[in-house]
């Protein structure tokens, strides 16, 4: 199935991921004439820290879109949720 996505921000691509994922053909369109290197911030709590692990991307969050600063106090990502914290305990080195 070929899907189209409307929009580029935050659940667009995030939409196009899981499609792609199970097998569908995604475009993902969106009418600004480039994407933005800024925004709003965007916080993740109980499991979109599960879903950001699954898409791979949990190590690389606390940084994107900062140019490779750091977030200031925030080191990691960190759940509130102590199972999932015991989960990301186990995969940190």
């Amino acid at each position: 199935m070929h899907v189209l996505i409307s929009g580029a921000s935050v659940a667009g691509p995030a939409l196009a991921y899981w499609l792609h994922h199970h097998g569908h053909q995604v475009t993902v369109v969106e009418r600004a004439p480039v994407l933005r290197d800024s925004g709003y911030a965007v916080d993740f709590r109980g499991d979109a820290f599960d879903v950001l692990e699954q898409m791979g991307i949990l190590d690389a969050a606390p940084t994107a879109g900062m140019g490779g600063r750091s977030p200031g106090r925030v080191h990691r990502l960190r759940s509130a949720d102590p199972a999932v914290r015991d989960r990301q305990s186990a995969a940190r080195p």
